[in-house]
């Protein structure tokens, strides 16, 4: 879409949402540029869906409309990745019969490992990082809260890890969750420690994986606090997972680190959060927040929420 942006096809935009064409030949007498210029910067919005026609009929569509097109289209080619990609991970811990057979030829064992409870899978971590120190971990928390107290709560063996071994642990979490003031303040504990969090509108299941180490998910993927997880150190097993944890990191938004002004504000807007529960999640009032909304709105020269965020989403 970057030739969309070049200046003989923003004139030409502009022209015609302007004239607001209807045919050919009003399409031609609309041209504010040389034909030699003008009919490529035609097709190059007319194959980006700002041009329809019909015989001798022509429709302009407006910008809003071919952005939300377009955005559309994205967010269902990522779903129907994140859905292949779902798809193998659900299997994998089926593979666990499998796992415990000799593999490889029927010469050695996958270096595969089923553990029950939390206590158990956490002293399992701290035992395998003295024979494969973590590089890069990345672990996804769908409920936040029912974990995180559990780390904090072991935070000197954590912080004594992460300085021997010199790595910092990665943490998705639901947006939603940083309303509940309770998980708020867990959040701080996290960043206390030197996690780097960021969120999401939804993660799928819970799980550990820290690409060329190991990956941990549940035996029943989806499981957001895990009773049994199944642990794997094979690289080719681990790849899938570190694959779809990076793409979904990429994907994540950080943390507002300052409350003022309306970045934050919008920064979990863009997540699908409500007025109610962005006022939640920096501790403002709902009335501040959609004061700051309205200032945004403003600053941008803009009318309507929709307007505002195309407008803040190509800025940021």
């Amino acid at each position: 879409m970057s030739d969309l942006f070049d200046a003989d096809t923003r004139a030409t935009l502009a022209a015609l949402l302007r004239a607001r064409p209807t045919t050919a030949e009003q399409l031609q007498h609309a041209a504010p540029l040389p034909v030699a210029r003008f009919r490529p910067a035609v097709e190059r919005l007319e194959a980006a869906g700002f041009i329809e026609r019909a015989g001798d009929e022509v429709r302009v569509i407006s910008p809003e409309a071919v952005l939300a097109a377009r955005a559309t289209r994205v967010l269902d080619e990522d779903r129907v990745a994140d859905e292949e990609l779902a798809a193998l991970l659900q299997r994998l811990p089926g593979f666990g019969r499998e796992w415990d057979h000799v593999a490889r030829g029927g010469t050695a064992p996958l270096p595969i490992d089923v553990v029950h409870g939390t206590r158990n899978q956490w002293e399992l971590w701290m035992r395998l990082m003295s024979e494969a120190p973590p590089r890069a971990p990345l672990a996804a928390f769908p409920d936040f809260g029912g974990l995180a107290g559990f780390v904090l709560e072991n935070a000197p063996a954590l912080e004594g890890a992460a300085a021997t071994f010199g790595f910092r642990i990665r943490t998705l979490a639901r947006a939603e969750e940083l309303a509940d003031p309770a998980v708020r303040g867990q959040v701080e504990g996290y960043a206390a420690l030197g996690l780097e969090m960021r969120t999401l509108p939804a993660l799928p299941s819970w799980f550990y994986v820290d690409a060329g180490v190991m990956a941990a998910m549940p035996i029943g993927w989806g499981e957001a606090v895990p009773t049994s997880v199944v642990v794997v150190r094979e690289p080719a097993l681990v790849a899938p997972l570190a694959a779809y944890g990076e793409r979904m990191w990429t994907r994540a938004r950080r943390l507002p680190s300052d409350t003022a002004g309306w970045e934050p504000v919008l920064e979990l807007l863009a997540q699908g959060l409500s007025d109610a529960a962005v006022a939640g999640a920096l501790r403002q009032s709902v009335r501040t927040v959609r004061r700051r909304i309205a200032d945004a709105a403003a600053a941008y020269g803009v009318a309507t929420r929709f307007e505002l965020g195309i407008e803040w989403a190509r800025r940021s």
